[in-house]
């Protein structure tokens, strides 16, 4: 791996990661910024691996 990736994933990696299996159910929530509004979008799935 490149040092420039390595440096990207250092700053962005967070600092608790789960334990997360196949079949799981996991739910994910996000912000969204568009211009001056803001919304959050979630949303739950199956994990497939």
């Amino acid at each position: 791996m490149s040092s420039t990736v390595r440096e990207l994933s250092e700053k962005y990696k967070k600092p608790h990661v789960v334990d997360v299996r196949s079949g799981d159910t996991v739910r994910v929530h996000q912000k969204i910024r568009e211009g001056n509004t803001q919304a959050a979008l979630r949303s739950a799935g199956l994990l497939v691996v």
